[in-house]
């Protein structure tokens, strides 16, 4: 009896300590809909020596305003047709991707001049520091939504003067 207790008690401990993915993440943008006030984060995950988590570079998931702020993962059609994102390169320090649900805009993941990861994007012709993304929805169904325009939100990364730019898919 006190072998199995003393081997559960192993389990528990080597449980831990493999599991532990020593890891740091923090919100880079969301992503916000005229549906209701929930919006989805996209945050980067760090290893401990501040690179891009190689396996899973983005953690993505809802923030429920309309349900006490209850963070949930998007679910398998959310993140397969619409909020999920299809990685084109993974580097310790840089980031490629676009949106399933938008092939004709590429984005990148890569530290700042204050030497914070963010996501750019190229609008114009210049690096812009994306903040959010708004999404007006305007009938359809689930599965097929009616959207009049998506809004992103940006920094100019050289000026640090702010600005939308209004999509139409």
């Amino acid at each position: 009896m006190k072998s199995l207790f003393f081997f559960f008690i192993s389990l528990l401990f080597f449980s831990f300590s493999f599991s532990s993915t020593n890891t740091t993440t923090y919100n880079l943008f969301h992503i916000g809909r005229s549906r209701d006030a929930n919006i989805i984060k996209y945050d980067i995950n760090l290893n401990a020596n501040g690179t891009i988590n190689q396996e899973k570079p983005l953690k993505i998931y809802w923030v429920k305003y309309n349900q006490d702020s209850k963070i949930e993962g998007l679910s398998f059609i959310q993140e397969k047709l619409a909020y999920g994102i299809d990685y084109l390169s993974i580097q310790k320090q840089e980031v490629k991707f676009q949106f399933v649900s938008y092939d004709k805009r590429s984005f990148v993941i890569k530290k700042n001049n204050l030497d914070k990861y963010r996501v750019f994007s190229e609008y114009k012709s210049k690096q812009v520091e994306v903040e959010d993304i708004f999404v007006q929805i305007d009938g359809g169904t689930f599965m097929i939504p009616q959207i009049s325009f998506v809004k992103m939100h940006w920094k100019d990364a050289a000026s640090e003067k702010e600005g939308d730019e209004y999509i139409k898919p």
